[in-house]
């Protein structure tokens, strides 16, 4: 891995392991390897840190790619790593894919659907619900009278009670789901997103809470409430 050096892939793998994983600090994992025979300092094993992440490990992005929840097939889950974050990546990895593609509201996802034919992005309610409960979690548990009145408890009660309807869909055949997410699930999706639109323009120039409307909205579909949005 570098001139003049022992290190090898999996002793800088063990290094790093025991540091970061196990939260070992460098002066016992130097004990440890002397004990059984190899002299590795601690200012050593600190350069092979800083030199691998330097090397080998910046710039790396993960792209994870994992079959439906409700996949007829075993659970696929496939660890991609790529130089950076460019549309080119997804785009070449589903250039054959036809059917929904539910993600993030990162924009490279969403260049998908108007780049590729086949593919249709639904957005994760999970991620909308994310910023919500980060909200919540700011304001705090020792003022429950603010939790109760704010925008981010509000709606988060609208979306649990999409994910009720949700969970209960679970054993139905896919043709059946569908009729009964566009028959009780679209209107309380269409229902959020108007009081959404509603808050925002009754609270605009509120910095913090069009903050926060605006991310949820940047996790919903473009194409409209078709009830397209999907939850983990």
């Amino acid at each position: 891995m570098f001139r003049r050096s022992i290190a090898t892939p999996s002793l800088e793998a063990a290094i790093i392991n025991a540091k970061y994983v196990n939260s070992n600090p460098l002066d016992c994992i130097s004990r440890d390897f002397q004990a059984n025979g190899l002299n590795l300092s601690k200012q050593t094993m600190s350069n092979w840190m800083v030199w691998t992440a330097e090397r080998y490990l910046l710039p790396i992005y993960m792209w994870v790619h994992i079959t439906g929840e409700l996949s007829p097939v075993p659970p696929i889950i496939v660890y991609e790593y790529q130089k950076m974050r460019h549309s080119d990546h997804p785009k070449a990895y589903y250039k054959d894919f036809d059917g929904v593609l539910m993600t993030d509201g990162l924009e490279q996802y969403h260049k998908l659907e108007r780049d590729l034919t086949g593919v249709k992005n639904a957005n994760c309610m999970a991620h909308a619900r994310c910023h919500f409960a980060n909200a919540i979690k700011a304001i705090g548990k020792s003022n429950p009278k603010a939790v109760e009145s704010s925008v981010a408890y509000k709606a988060l009660v609208r979306i649990g009670a999409i994910y009720d309807l949700e969970g209960a869909l679970k054993e139905l055949t896919p043709e059946e789901r569908l009729k009964e997410r566009q028959a009780s699930i679209k209107p309380l999706v269409e229902e959020f997103f108007f009081w959404l639109r509603k808050i925002q323009a009754d609270r605009s120039g509120k910095w913090p809470e069009c903050l926060l409307l605006h991310e949820a909205f940047a996790d919903r579909t473009d194409a409209g409430c078709s009830c397209r949005w999907k939850h983990r």
